[in-house]
């Protein structure tokens, strides 16, 4: 998956298709979370929870603390 950058235009009124492409790009982001980053929440839950860093990551990231409750 190529990432695209955000539009980097000053003024949006400049480019008719601003609002398609920070569209395209903001679902493009949410996409990659979900596929990428939660998948490696879900290895530290299934391998290593048990760990000391596992617990000490709990204490400090109230999401990862979340997830690791769920």
């Amino acid at each position: 998956m190529t990432f695209r950058h955000r539009p980097q235009i000053t003024n949006p009124q400049l480019d008719s298709k601003w609002s398609e492409k920070n569209a395209d790009h903001d679902l493009q982001m949410t996409t990659t979370k979900h596929e990428k980053y939660k998948t490696y929440f879900a290895i530290l839950k299934n391998q290593y929870s048990d760990t000391e860093t596992a617990k000490g990551l709990m204490g400090s990231c109230i999401y990862f603390e979340y997830f690791m409750k769920k």
